[in-house]
């Protein structure tokens, strides 16, 4: 009985004791794993930025002797290690501190680096023993007063290469020892006010970046400062922010600045200031006390309206001041103490000159008065010691009447010459021009005047010796009341260049402007009711439009055309003129280029009533996307919009009986039928597959020539003759020949894309250089034909096939660069390939081994609707991307399969982990990986756009694009088609595991991608879904670090086994003993 009752309590504590180790067993435990390779102690690298680590409080940090406080990455002051923080002269703050997030789970502490960011509100103020500073290259502000009062600072290091956004108010103000160049960092946008006040800052420089104004006082009383340069960003100058900079000689003004402060320069060494043009308002006082002022000059069209008081106060450098003309107002203490002016212009606009104004210049000579309408105060208005001071106006002004009240000398303006030059009798006839005085006042522009004395001007007479043969002139300027210019009146004037009219009405005689310069031009509105026009055109003498735009045209002498010949080549879009005939001139019958060719600014033209267009009129006008031809127009030469790659339509007026543009196509008409092809433009992106209408029957030179989006052409009955040049150096792929053809002209498929050339037997004639340069296209024609002799003789591959040609029924289409058709040529066509076709195609086997082809093969399979049975294909496609080798993975190509990825020049490394499927199409594309400029610059802008800065970021741009079977031309926009690639993670990104991201680059933003992670025989991989293709990128903000997805948790050698593990073995090991242990035999006792 007591041996049962052992046994049964051993056993039921053996059963506890397997019940726990089950448990223990199922309880989770957190995965360790050996020590990989390289681990280091620090889990992020030397200049880390982890800011999201950063606690609100303080941390004291230790560098070189020098214990530092800082707070949330802000230095709030320093100490010296041994107490002496007076002799600390030298203060290199660093870039980062290090800082305790935690500790591991020995128990070590665990430090993370943070980045220094500010220096705070007096940091380090009056540290008058401070010499030298380094400012952190992260650092983005400088507080109020931080080093105010150091008045040793010398040197401020390291301040043009930081992230400096702020410097705050009296930052460095009375530091009288720094005496440095200052070139402020692209990033400042905030500079306080006496920031450098009162220091010995000997040149400044604000870049042109986000700073808009610099605020009152920030440089005032630096004595040693010599020169300042201003960035266009800043808008703004406040009060006295360069007041008593006593060596400041020269500063340059941005072109943006608006305003000019209160005392803003008083007291300055300036000797002279350039006032731009947005410049709209001045405060008092600016330029006060600058004695060495000897220039002012002001924008053309500036905008001020007013001078206010003290402006140029004790000036006494300047000698000539020109207002422009629309202040208005100009206080009468402006200008008080300019002792040295002797010449003043004032503005056109100014109301009223006041009393005393200019009594403080003594000196002056001249006074220009050209405001008809503005008064001088009476009084002692110039104090002049001068008896030669003149005051030149207009007369009957007030400046007329001054002068003679208080006897001054009046000298008129240049345009109230008429009365003493010009005389008219009752008729408005011009009688009299007293030439040589003219001259001597106007110079060698004449201005015939609208009225002398009152009287009208309508007529110039042949007035003889006045102007006959006479020179010293070389414009004349004829007004719109002239309405006739007399026989002979210029006749001989052999420096007159130019004659403007104003009317389009004034008759002109014969030899009018007869043996003028050789130059000569006559200039006003071109238009078929233009006489002076007309005039021009029918004497050979060049006319320059006078009205909207810039235009200059001349009668052609071999065509009879009045031609343009020249124009403003910058302006995108154009209006001719009524008038015109045609554009570019010829001598002798011979053409000269285009006026037209090769402007890439050239956006739209309205062509007036041309009569007729050259060869190649517009040809390289790359930019073009809109013309509108007149029903004017008769003539359109070959090709006149070859090369015009975004041209896709020409608008002709209604009405124009003789050509039609429909679909990208320019037709000619006869009877209202299209019968003539006379180009596809290049912009039409409808023309990929194209069938010439039926009733087209002559197709002009050079119709298809350079047109890139032209891949495969069907032609009809109607054509018998394919014209020189007619597809060259275009993108055409397949062609097919209608049983009318006839004839192949010199060069037509020359250096084309041309890969299969469908030739009937009708076809009699093809020239020798018909396909010169294409290379391995494909000629399909009937045995014993021209077809065949041409495919021999140039060494084509030749397959025969039956009525190649047909009557033009057959339908083919091409998709990018593959091509499919309903004849297939496989099933259809025997292939015959002659003896030098073989030597060929054996060379270029020995080619595609030398340069490492690489060649998969893929499958793909179709089923018929009316069978069951189905059928497979193989194909070879053949990737080469010369450079490189082994980069190529291959698998079944085709919608959801895995494709062809090229990946020699990605940089990623690991290519046999790299693979990829195309969704969305059927086609064999090749799907191409690498590392561009483009890619990884536009990468970089999109990660600035979101982030800022790329300090905390890893990345890896890359691009991704799609090529046809062959790996060697891109595919453009495919719509529908995506891409899922799988890639391996980058070295430099392997540290970061889940936290890597897959993005593209979408209008210059990042576009964030779903990703999956995978391990691929230990390699981590990431896996991603292209929509587009365009730069895409791998990336990791380290500034927001998480544990991330782990992509390999299978045990390594080496690794540690979990605790709990060794309890369970114990646990199921006690239990087994207990259950397998017996209890003792009991001992037989004698009785």
């Amino acid at each position: 009985m007591k041996r049962r009752l052992k046994r049964s309590v051993r056993r039921t504590i053996a059963a506890l004791l397997m019940v726990s180790a089950l448990i223990v067993a199922a309880v989770p435990a957190d995965y360790i794993s050996a020590q990989e390779d390289g681990y280091e102690d620090e889990v992020y690298e030397e200049g880390f930025e982890d800011e999201w680590a950063v606690g609100a409080d303080s941390v004291d940090y230790e560098k070189d002797g020098i214990v530092f406080h800082f707070t949330d990455g802000v230095l709030t002051g320093y100490d010296a290690q041994d107490g002496n923080t007076d002799g600390i002269s030298e203060l290199t703050i660093p870039d980062t501190y290090q800082k305790q997030t935690g500790t591991d789970l020995s128990g070590n502490a665990i430090f993370a680096d943070v980045s220094v960011t500010g220096i705070a509100n007096e940091a380090c103020k009056d540290k008058t023993g401070l010499r030298g500073v380094r400012i952190p290259t992260s650092c983005t502000s400088i507080g109020d007063s931080a080093f105010e009062g150091c008045t040793q600072l010398a040197n401020l290091d390291n301040l043009s290469n930081s992230a400096l956004k702020s410097i705050g108010i009296g930052a460095f103000k009375d530091c009288e020892s720094l005496g440095i160049s200052l070139s402020f960092p692209n990033s400042l946008a905030s500079l306080g006010r006496s920031a450098f006040e009162n220091t010995a800052v000997s040149s400044v420089t604000i870049p042109n970046g986000q700073i808009s104004q610099i605020a009152e006082n920030t440089f005032s009383g630096c004595a040693s400062l010599t020169n300042v340069t201003i960035g266009d960003s800043v808008s703004e100058i406040n009060n006295s922010a360069f007041k008593d900079c006593t060596s400041l000689s020269s500063v340059k003004l941005p072109a943006g600045l608006l305003r000019i402060g209160d005392f803003a320069f008083q007291n300055c060494g300036l000797g002279s200031i350039e006032l731009p043009q947005k410049l709209n308002s001045l405060g008092t006082s600016v330029f006060n006390e600058c004695k060495k002022m000897g220039s002012v000059t002001f924008a053309d069209g500036i905008g001020l309206t007013t001078i206010p008081e003290g402006t140029f106060h004790n000036c006494e450098g300047l000698t000539e001041l020109i207002f422009p003309e629309k202040i208005t107002e100009i206080h009468k203490e402006a200008l008080k103490g300019c002792t040295g002016l002797k010449k003043v212009v004032l503005p056109e606009k100014l109301k009223k000159l006041e009393l005393g104004t200019l009594e403080d210049s003594t000196e002056l000579e001249m006074v220009t008065v050209p405001g008809k309408d503005t008064e001088i105060e009476d009084g002692n208005q110039f104090n002049v010691d001068s008896d030669s001071f003149t005051i030149q106006g207009n007369l009957q002004s007030p400046a007329y009447k001054y002068a003679i009240q208080h006897n001054f000398r009046f000298q008129t303006m240049d345009d109230e010459v008429e009365d003493d030059c010009f005389r008219v009798n009752s008729n408005g006839e011009l009688t009299y021009v007293d030439l040589d005085r003219l001259l001597r006042i106007s110079g060698k522009d004449i201005k015939i005047p609208e009225q002398v004395g009152g009287q009208e001007v309508k007529a110039i007479l042949n007035l003889g010796d006045v102007f006959n043969g006479r020179s010293g002139f070389e414009s004349i300027e004829i007004p719109a009341t002239v309405t006739s210019v007399a026989a002979d009146a210029f006749n001989g004037c052999s420096q007159l260049r130019r004659v403007s009219f104003a009317s389009e009405n004034t008759d002109i005689g014969a030899n009018a402007f007869a043996r003028t310069a050789s130059d000569f031009t006559i200039s006003g509105i071109i238009s078929r009711q233009s006489k002076p026009f007309l005039y021009a055109m029918d004497n050979g003498i060049p006319f320059v439009h006078s009205g909207a735009g810039y235009f200059k045209v001349m009668r052609d002498e071999t065509t009879g055309y009045n031609t343009l010949i020249d124009y403003d080549k910058h302006e995108p879009s154009l209006i001719i003129p009524t008038g015109i005939d045609a554009f570019g001139y010829s001598r002798d019958g011979a053409s000269t280029a285009s006026i037209f060719e090769g402007n890439t600014n050239l956006q739209s033209i309205s062509m007036g009533d041309v009569v007729a267009l050259k060869d190649h009129e517009f040809r390289g006008c790359t930019s073009l996307t809109q013309v509108q031809i007149p029903n004017t127009v008769t003539k359109l030469g070959i090709a006149p919009f070859i090369g015009c790659s975004k041209l896709a339509s020409v608008d002709f007026d209604s009405g124009n009986g003789n050509f039609v543009c429909e679909d990208g196509v320019i037709y000619g008409l006869t009877g209202g039928t299209k019968t003539h092809l006379i180009e596809a433009l290049g912009g039409a992106a409808g023309l990929t597959n194209f069938t010439i209408p039926s009733s087209v029957s002559t197709i002009e030179r050079e119709a298809f020539a350079e047109n890139q989006n032209i891949n495969l052409v069907n032609f009809t009955d109607g054509v018998s003759v394919v014209p020189q040049d007619c597809f060259r150096d275009s993108s055409i792929v397949i062609v097919r020949l209608s049983s009318a053809v006839r004839r192949i002209d010199e060069g037509a498929f020359a250096n084309s894309r041309v890969a299969e050339l469908h030739i009937p037997k009708e076809v009699t004639y093809i020239s020798d250089t018909a396909a010169s340069g294409v290379v391995n296209t494909v000629v399909y024609g009937e045995y014993g034909t021209t077809a065949e002799s041409f495919a021999n003789k140039w060494n084509y591959e030749f397959r025969a096939e039956d009525n190649p040609g047909g009557t033009g029924s057959s339908s083919s289409t091409v998709s990018g660069n593959s091509s499919s058709s309903s004849n297939d040529s496989e099933k259809t066509s025997s292939t015959k390939k002659t003896s030098s076709t073989k030597k060929k195609t054996s060379s270029t086997k020995k080619k595609t081994s030398s340069t490492k082809k690489k060649t998969s093969s893929t499958k793909s399979s179709s089923t018929s609707s009316s069978s069951s049975s189905s059928s497979s294909s193989s194909t070879s496609v053949i990737v080469y991307n010369p450079g490189t080798t082994g980069n190529t993975t291959t698998g079944r190509a085709g919608s959801g399969g895995n494709a062809v990825v090229d990946s020699g020049d990605s940089g990623l490394g690991n290519d046999d982990k790299i693979s990829g499927s195309i969704e969305g199409t059927t086609d064999n594309y090749v799907i191409k990986i690498s590392q561009t400029d483009e890619a990884a610059e536009a990468f970089e802008n999109a990660l600035r756009a979101k982030y800022g800065n790329l300090d905390h970021l890893r990345y890896f741009p890359m691009d991704i694009s799609l090529y046809d079977s062959t790996g060697t031309t891109k595919i453009e926009n495919p719509e529908g088609v995506s891409v899922v690639l799988t890639i391996p993670l980058p070295e430099e990104l392997k540290l970061y595991g889940g936290n890597n991201r897959a993005a593209a680059v979408a209008n210059g933003q990042i576009e964030e991608l779903g990703a999956r992670f995978s391990s691929i025989d230990a390699t981590p991989c990431i896996t991603f879904t292209a929509n587009h293709f365009s730069p895409y990128g791998l990336y990791v903000d380290v500034s927001n670090l998480s544990s991330g997805d782990m992509l390999d948790n299978s045990p390594k050698t080496g690794d540690p086994i979990h605790p709990k593990w060794f309890l369970v073995v114990g646990l199921m090991a006690c239990s087994i003993l207990l259950f397998m242990k017996r209890d003792s035999k009991p001992k037989n006792v004698k009785a």
